[in-house]
């Protein structure tokens, strides 16, 4: 549902490159490998997130990329509410 299903990816593997943390936030800059049924990863974006925690859950998750490396990889205009 939502990001995924605007793609023809199944699953998602991660390459984490960086993990910082800071009070209640987690900074990750990772790759993230979209991949099909059959596990060939049809797109790879570079990401960096943000996760907010409290009481050992996330309360807040926020994901930023290169709009331009999502279109230069075959990503559909995205309209996630």
């Amino acid at each position: 549902e939502g990001f995924m299903a605007s793609t023809t990816a199944s699953y998602m593997t991660v390459d984490m490159l960086a993990l910082a943390e800071t009070g209640n936030k987690v900074l990750t800059e990772r790759i993230d490998h979209l991949r099909n049924a059959d596990g060939i990863a049809v797109m790879s974006l570079a990401v960096m997130g943000i996760f907010e925690v409290d009481g050992g859950k996330i309360t807040g998750w926020r994901d930023y990329f290169d709009n331009r490396m999502w279109f230069e990889n075959g990503g559909p205009t995205l309209h996630l509410d």
